[in-house]
């Protein structure tokens, strides 16, 4: 069956094949932001002690920035890898089974995107936060 705008409709569902895609693929993006933001997980062993802070990033992200000036301002040292300009980055950031950025690593404990509160708090209970601020 043809749609007016030319489009195959499927008998009874009143939705075109691209109707059909768009909000599928909107489903999916919001299982991904979702999953991106669902808090503090553990990473495999293995992080480096001396640098208790790594934040896996990319050019252009606001998330990161934020996040990054959140660290700054709390004087707390981290290491950054961008997951496009860094080989390291990349690698780190596939082995994580990374989906977006920011990625923060905090000891041995893992935050996907960025949230000030989350943040502060996952920093405070590592004992990181500059108590002089």
């Amino acid at each position: 069956m043809r749609n007016p705008d030319g489009g195959n409709r499927q008998p009874g569902t009143g939705a075109t094949p691209v109707g059909r895609l768009v909000r599928l693929f909107t489903m999916m993006l919001t299982v991904v932001l979702l999953h991106g933001c669902t808090g503090v997980s553990h990473v495999a062993p293995g992080r480096d002690p001396a640098q208790p802070v790594i934040i896996y990033t990319r050019a252009g992200c606001p998330y990161c920035a934020m996040a990054k000036t959140c660290l700054t301002q709390h004087k707390v040292p981290f290491q950054e890898y961008d997951i496009y300009r860094s080989e390291k980055g990349s690698r780190d950031f596939k082995s994580l089974g990374g989906i977006g950025v920011p990625i923060i690593v905090v000891g041995r404990k893992r935050m996907d995107g960025y949230d000030e509160n989350r943040l502060t708090e996952l920093l405070k209970n590592e004992g990181l936060l500059n108590r002089q601020r």
